[in-house]
Formats: structure tokens, sequence, C-alpha cells
């Protein structure tokens, strides 16, 4: 995530030359491209940390710095 980012709220993801961001409300890829594996597993991974994910955007917009998310194994 990044400050001062615009909505919806979402988060940024790379992987090797990929990117995308991907709203963390409903998981869709708003844009970019992510191969299908690793978007299947981010897509898990968003869905588990669902509410701190939304409460990082919160602090963020509030200009605080969020708390670190665990990645996905």
């Amino acid at each position: 995530m990044r400050a001062n980012d615009h909505p919806p709220p979402h988060f940024h993801v790379f992987y090797g030359e990929h990117s995308a961001s991907m709203e963390i409300g409903t998981g869709a890829v708003m844009k970019g491209w992510l191969p299908p594996r690793i978007r299947r597993m981010v897509e898990a991974w968003a869905a588990m940390r669902q509410n701190e994910l939304r409460f990082a955007w919160q602090q963020l917009s509030a200009g605080h710095t969020p708390d670190k998310i665990a990645p996905p194994n």
C-alpha cells in the first residue's frame, strides 16, 4: 500500500516482472496481471488477511504507518 493512494482500498503486488493492484474488498485485479498460480495464492492470502488489510488502509489514510502484515507462505 502507498500513502495518499486513490480509492478504492487496494494493495500492490509485485512478482518478478509482473505487478497488479488488487482491491481489498473483492480481491479483484484493478490493474496489471499476475500469473494464475500467483494470483490464486494472493487472493487466498488477502481473504485471510482482510481485516488487517482494511486496517492498514485506514492507518495510511490517517497518515500513520501501518503494522506489518505477514506475507503469504
